[in-house]
């Protein structure tokens, strides 16, 4: 992986910064006058080839050369971006807006592949996919499964009460497919099975919205809320808790790394 050595951040400032992680230091900015966000940067990925994809208010999606400070803007999007999600190998990532839409972009095309839309009605807040899965979640609870194949949607349901904050997979690479989604206005935690697309556990597990999921590599389901909480599930023992630790304010965000949760608060 060629992107390891590189951390990139958006901001509200519009701009995006390249920070080398060898030694903490910026390398570039990713705006000028001519290129990059009129408004906040929302989103951003780093792909295969050390380009970098982003997202903004502005609806735009750019697409910065790996180097220098030059970008392609994409304008297809009529909504502010979401999230964008990349692969790590073939330069193909997706994009969900507040257009209600999910598209499939390729790093060398010059327009998006495909378009996703007709099953949310509004804004698409979180996406997730694998291989030719696609999982999408909105601000209206609903949660559709798309097949990206034939750019279809197989499976929808409103699985929570107001806006959906993540959605994830999980495959133990034998019996244990699931979808994992949580909530901003009900504090649930739902898990599904995908070979039947029903519900395995669903219970409302913070008192406020959750703002992270993440697995562990042994197998743990990590959840952080705005109640100023982090717990833990066990995935191998019927999902019992095992284990809650306090902040001294709300958790906003987080990330997995191995065994290591950091959460930003």
């Amino acid at each position: 992986d060629n992107t390891k050595d590189i951390v990139v951040t958006g901001s509200t400032d519009h701009g995006l910064r390249v920070y080398n992680l060898s030694d903490g230091k910026q390398t570039k900015e990713l705006f000028t006058t001519k290129y990059g966000h009129s408004e906040w940067g929302t989103t951003v990925q780093i792909l295969p080839n050390r380009k970098i994809v982003s997202g903004g208010m502005d609806s735009n999606i750019c697409l910065w050369d790996a180097s220098g400070v030059r970008c392609q803007t994409f304008s297809e999007h009529t909504g502010s971006i979401s999230k964008i999600v990349a692969d790590k190998k073939s330069g193909v990532y997706l994009s969900c807006s507040y257009d209600s839409s999910i598209r499939v972009w390729n790093e060398s095309a010059s327009s998006s592949l495909a378009c996703l839309s007709g099953v949310h009605k509004g804004p698409v807040t979180d996406l997730n996919w694998q291989s030719s899965l696609c999982v999408s979640a909105g601000r209206d609870g609903l949660i559709a499964v798309w097949d990206l194949n034939n750019e279809k949607c197989v499976h929808k349901g409103k699985w929570h009460m107001g806006q959906v904050s993540n959605v994830q997979f999980y495959s133990n690479g034998k019996d244990k497919n699931l979808i994992m989604t949580t909530g901003v206005n009900d504090g649930l935690l739902n898990i599904v099975d995908m070979r039947n697309m029903e519900k395995i556990f669903s219970k409302p597990i913070h008192k406020a919205a959750i703002n992270f999921l993440g697995v562990t590599k042994n197998n743990l389901i990590v959840t952080g809320s705005a109640d100023k909480t982090l717990k833990a599930f066990d995935l191998q023992k019927d999902f019992a808790e095992i284990s809650s630790l306090k902040s001294s304010d709300a958790v906003f965000c987080g990330d997995v790394c191995g065994n290591i949760v950091a959460a930003g608060c």
